[in-house]
């Protein structure tokens, strides 16, 4: 860039030497200038980091002028085509001896146009040309350099004497460029990349390329002085033979040295490398035989074991040897073994990354063992895995620990199905009128808490909480619960203090589900019309709602002392009219579907 502008400020301040460093040398074309100082202010500018949005933009419109500009440079005198557009641009022309002057040479034009696309590619980076722009810059940098060492030996063929020949200035600025271009491409690109890193042959060309350029620019000047200090032109001669000769030695014993300190290196890393491998697979080996669970690497394709430790062995019963020579479906119980060939299906496929599985094994002595089985693949980035990593645990114990603990649980819950029956049994017993009203809400409950999708675990609690939740009128006594005509006010508050009789009794027994609570509330109403506490919408538990539906149906539908049954529809019409008003809507919907759609029918219809 600051050649660029030398040469602009030569031509116009008329001080051509800022233009050609000599007065003896051909100057540099304005063009030229002008493409210097665009391509090295962009690449300045890319360097910096300041290029962004509009100033990318910017930026890239002058470097395709520059590309442009000198592509039909060179396209003129190589087609033979006078396109005249410099002159137009450039006007201004001088005589040097047989050359003329302020113009582009075609070779100028051709280099500035590597220039531009190197420059393009920079700033527009693509994968697949990720290496062009680093190869383009350092094409225009030995460019540059064949044009000055044209100048330093005397060769004006090397700097396009043939055509317009390019200024020693054009030449310097190229070397220059092109090393910035080069840079500019990044350390992953060529040839930086081949000149980086710690290689040997790395150190050799970073040894070897500045020397070597060195010794070409340094030969001719030496070459002038060191035998004109001698008498003999000879001698002198020699002597600079010598001393290059001197330099060679010198460069190959660095080299040597490079080498050989490379070589030791890389010696001590290969035998730290083995070090630690054999440590590694030493804390491996002790680690895969003295772990406390089974470790196996098994065969994919064939599920053979390949490799397995004692504890393995020992679970399964067998040597290590017979371990090998079986694979894991011999030892699999043949009920567990299609679950586990479903799984490895997924890990090879890449469906999941591991399993874990609770399955038994078919010991050599004919009894079974429960472990716990967990499955990882060996696979490298993107590869199937040929290897599998078993590794079981020995679940016996806790298997027959966890089935005593469940004979326990059933036999508990056969007692308290035993209490429930019983508690129910003794109120029917008491009030034969309403004998099975209990059983039928129970059936009733239990349908619609399925219809409205809750869990069998629930379902279950509604079957308790519907065989008692009449438990209370134990406290009432029979000849008002079974008498056929009227009752007193008196009487029927006796009777509307069984949900709180129930209570009192039940809520001191720890049931998995709130069966106090519903008992407590089944004759709540989502108005507060109900009792005993007058509870209202959210007050009320979700399986007091469902109860207080299904002992309405059950009641209204079924006969009693003092009137016969009125029937399935009139129940339902009753529990339709009130919805949303006393009864839950979501409840009655599903209980109307019940009797409507899915045929629901009482197992004992409660008729005279």
């Amino acid at each position: 860039m600051i050649l660029g502008m030398l040469g602009l400020a030569g031509w116009f301040t008329g001080l051509r030497g800022l233009a050609a460093m000599s007065r003896d040398y051909i100057p540099m074309a304005s063009s030229t200038a002008w493409s210097f100082l665009f391509l090295g202010f962009v690449l300045f500018l890319h360097g910096s980091r300041r290029l962004k949005d509009r100033g990318l933009g910017l930026g890239l419109a002058l470097v395709i002028l520059t590309t442009v500009f000198g592509f039909l440079n060179s396209l003129e005198y190589f087609v033979g085509v006078d396109l005249s557009f410099e002159e137009v641009l450039f006007p201004t022309v001088q005589q040097f001896g047989y050359v003329v002057t302020n113009r582009m040479s075609p070779v100028t034009g051709g280099i500035m146009f590597l220039s531009g696309v190197s420059m393009c590619l920079i700033l527009r980076p693509y994968q697949t040309t990720r290496n062009l722009p680093g190869v383009l810059g350092s094409l225009v940098a030995i460019l540059g350099l064949i044009g000055t060492t044209g100048y330093l030996f005397g060769t004006p063929l090397l700097h396009g004497g043939g055509v317009i020949p390019m200024a020693v200035t054009t030449t310097i600025a190229f070397l220059l460029l092109g090393v910035g271009l080069t840079a500019a491409a990044g350390p992953d690109s060529l040839p930086l990349r081949t000149l980086a890193g710690p290689s040997v042959r790395a150190r050799l060309l970073r040894v070897f390329l500045p020397l070597t350029v060195s010794i070409i620019f340094a030969h001719e000047g030496l070459h002038e002085i060191i035998p004109g200090l001698f008498c003999n032109h000879a001698m002198g001669a020699a002597l600079l033979a010598l001393g290059f000769a001197g330099v060679a030695v010198l460069l190959v014993a660095m080299a040597g040295g490079a080498i050989s300190y490379d070589l030791d290196r890389a010696e001590v890393a290969r035998q730290q490398a083995e070090a630690a491998r054999r440590q590694s697979e030493e804390r491996f080996r002790a680690i895969f035989e003295q772990a406390a669970v089974g470790v196996a690497m098994m065969e994919t394709a064939t599920g053979r074991f390949l490799m397995v430790n004692q504890q393995y062995c020992d679970i399964v019963g067998l040597a290590p040897e017979e371990m090998t020579a079986t694979t894991f479906m011999a030892i699999t119980h043949p009920e567990d073994l299609q679950a586990d060939l479903e799984n490895m299906g997924k890990l090879r496929d890449g469906l999941s990354r591991q399993f874990s599985l609770e399955e038994r094994y078919r010991r050599k002595d004919g009894s079974q063992v429960w472990v716990n089985l967990t499955v990882s693949p060996m696979r490298g980035e993107g590869e199937a895995p040929n290897y599998h990593i078993a590794v079981v645990e020995d679940i016996t114990q806790r298997k027959m620990a966890e089935a005593e603990v469940q004979q326990g649980l059933d036999k508990l819950h056969r007692s308290l199905q035993g209490t429930v029956a019983v508690l129910a049994n003794i109120l029917e017993t008491k009030d034969p009128y309403t004998a099975g009203h209990q059983r039928r809400v129970a059936q009733l409950a239990c349908a619609m808490a399925r219809e409205l999708g809750w869990s069998e675990d629930w379902v279950e609690g509604m079957q308790v909480q519907g065989l008692l939740h009449d438990l209370g009128k134990i406290a009432v006594p029979t000849e008002i619960l079974s008498r056929p005509g009227k009752i007193s006010q008196v009487e029927l508050n006796l009777i509307k203090s069984h949900p709180e009789v129930g209570y009192d009794i039940l809520k001191g027994i720890e049931f998995p589900w709130p069966v106090a609570q519903t008992v407590l509330q089944h004759h709540e109403r989502l108005n507060g019309s109900g009792y005993p506490a007058g509870l209202t919408a959210q007050e009320i538990i979700p399986e007091a709602r469902v109860l207080a539906v299904a002992d309405v149906v059950e009641a209204m539908s079924s006969h009693r002392p003092y009137r016969p049954g009125l029937g399935i529809e009139t129940a339902l019409q009753e529990v339709t009219d009130h919805k949303g008003k006393l009864y839950d809507p979501e409840v009655v919907d599903a209980c109307v579907r019940l009797f409507t759609e899915k045929g629901f029918a009482f197992d004992d219809p409660g008729q005279p």
